[in-house]
Order: structure tokens, then sequence, then C-alpha cells
């Protein structure tokens, strides 16, 4: 009974917070998403074409010339921390920090957007059937488009970076050299899928706009909600 009060009085509660939003603010948010969403799709009718082909064998092949085993190595670590493993973890840890410092609206946004991020992937990845550039890895996975780590690494590491803005006390300074950190780290982890041949480019560049669009969705529900 009393959790049905509870969700009774949240809804009430969000209802009223979404009246007063900005209504500017909210559109520029849900219209961010619709592109980030609508660049996936464009890119995946993009992929057949010379334009893509050309630049991602491009790119490949100037992996493949950089390509040592000290940087397989240094890669392969670095992959980790963009997986699906990883990413949950490290999720499971900030929500439950945000809710140690009070901030279970904000834990229980950062819990939707992963679970819809990771079912938009695996749903995508089936719908769009492109297959891997080295074949399929254990486990049979053997999709490619959009990265699942290019999404969960852009979202988990960007979510991060807003967090420590919107909740953190900081110089502008240090949250500059928060942000460049988090962003190298992301960049990191999308070359360590090139150089161990699991993906195209464009399967990246594909889960940068996806993971950009639950990022958002994310930051509009934390922005109505504090």
């Amino acid at each position: 009974m009393k959790l049905k009060i509870w969700l009774r009085l949240e809804k009430q509660d969000l209802d009223q917070r979404i009246r007063h939003y900005s209504r500017f603010r909210l559109l520029l948010l849900l219209a961010t998403v619709f592109g980030f969403l609508f660049s996936v799709f464009w890119l995946w009718q993009k992929t057949n074409s010379l334009a893509v082909k050309f630049f991602d064998q491009a790119i490949i092949g100037w992996i493949l010339q950089i390509k040592t085993p000290g940087l397989i190595n240094f890669f392969s670590l670095v992959t980790y921390l963009g997986g699906k493993s990883f990413t949950t973890l490290a999720l499971v840890i900030l929500v439950i920090v945000l809710v140690m410092h009070h901030r279970r609206r904000a834990a229980s946004a950062a819990l939707f957007s992963l679970a819809g991020s990771a079912a938009l992937v695996f749903l995508l990845k089936i719908v769009f059937g492109r297959l891997r550039p080295s074949g399929c890895l254990p486990g049979n996975d053997c999709f490619a488009f959009p990265s699942g780590h290019a999404t969960f690494s852009f979202y988990l590491y960007g979510l991060l970076a807003y967090l420590s803005w919107r909740f953190v006390p900081m110089s502008l300074k240090r949250f500059f050299l928060v942000g460049s950190f988090l962003g190298v780290l992301v960049v990191l982890i999308a070359l360590s899928r090139l150089l161990l041949q699991v993906h195209y480019p464009s399967d990246l560049l594909a889960g940068f706009f996806l993971g950009g669009s639950w990022l958002t969705l994310t930051i509009l529900l934390i922005d109505i909600l504090y």
C-alpha cells in the first residue's frame, strides 16, 4: 500500500514538473534525441554507398598499418572499459552512489536509460544484420551495426561528465579536465574496436549517435526531475 502511495505521489510530482518545464528546452532536447536516432538509420542506408565503403576501408587500412603486438595488448585492456560487463557494473556503482547522496530520481533515470540503450542496441543489430569484419565473436555475437561498445561508452562516460557538472561543485577548469579525460577514453575505446577488427568505423559512428540519443534523453529526465 505504501508503495502504491509513493508511486502515485511520484507520478503527480513528475506531471507537475513536466507542465512547468521550459517548452523550448523540452523541444530542443527531444529534437536532439530524434536527430541522433535519425542519423543512425540514415547512416545505415549509406553503408552500402561507395563513399561510406571507401571511408571504412581507408580507416581500417590505416589501422592495419600501425597495428603492433604492443598496441593490441593495450587496446585489449581498453576495450573492456566499454563492454557490457564493465559499463553495467560501473553504472550500478554510480546508481548506488547517487542513492547514497539522496539522488534517487537521477539513479532511476540512469537505470532506465541503461536498460533502454541495451535493448535498442540488441534490437537494431538484429534488424540491420551487418556482419563483423572479422566474423562472429564467442557467444554467436556476429552483428556489428551499431557498435555496443561505442553506444555504452558514449552514454556512460557522457553521463558521468554531466552528473559531475550537475551535482559536484567544481571549477570550470576542473570540469574541462574531467570532460576531456572521459572524451579521450571514449575515443580510445572506439579505436580499440577498430584495432581488434570487430567493427567498421561506420558501426562506431552509429554507436555514438545511439549513445548520444540515450544520453540526451537521460539529461532531459534529470533536468526535469531537478
